[in-house]
C-alpha cells in the first residue's frame, strides 16, 4: 500500500516542480532573462520570482504572477517590484496588476488530490534542459 504524503511534503514538491517550470519555460539554451532587470542567467542560477508574495496561496502557483528572477532582484532588492510591475504591464496590459491584487485576496484551499494533479501537470511540462 502506497504511503500517503503529507500536505507539507506535497506543497514543497509543488513549489519545487513549479519553480523549475517557471525558470525553464522561456529559457533558450538554458538561459533566461530576469523579469525585473533583464539580465541573462542560466536558469539554475535564478529564482522563481513572485510579484504577489508566496504567502498568498491564491497566487502562489499562478503562472501570471511568477517569472524567472535573478537573485539580486529577488533577494537583495526584495523583489524589485517597480521593475517587475512595469514588465507585467508591458506583457499583459495595465489591468494585470489589479487582477493579481484582487486574486491575492481570495481564499483558496487546494485539496490533496489537486496538489498531486498540479505536481504531475508541471512535471510533465518540464523538458530536459542543459
Amino acid at each position: 500500500m502506497k504511503k500517503r504524503r503529507t500536505r507539507s511534503s506535497l506543497e514543497k514538491e509543488l513549489d519545487r516542480v513549479f519553480s523549475i517550470w517557471i525558470r525553464t519555460r522561456t529559457a533558450i539554451d538554458g538561459y533566461n532573462e530576469c523579469i525585473s532587470c533583464g539580465k541573462t542567467y542560466h536558469w539554475t542560477e535564478m529564482d522563481c520570482g513572485h510579484y504577489i508574495s508566496r504567502v498568498h496561496r491564491s497566487t502562489r502557483w499562478d503562472e501570471l504572477n511568477c517569472y524567472p528572477q535573478c537573485k539580486r532582484c529577488n533577494i537583495f532588492l526584495k523583489g524589485n517590484y517597480p521593475n517587475y510591475s512595469l514588465a507585467l504591464v508591458k506583457r499583459y496590459g495595465s489591468d494585470i496588476l489589479e487582477e493579481l491584487s484582487i486574486k491575492r485576496n481570495k481564499t483558496v484551499k487546494i485539496s490533496t488530490p489537486e496538489m498531486e494533479s498540479l505536481i504531475d501537470h508541471y512535471r510533465s511540462l518540464i523538458h530536459p534542459i542543459k
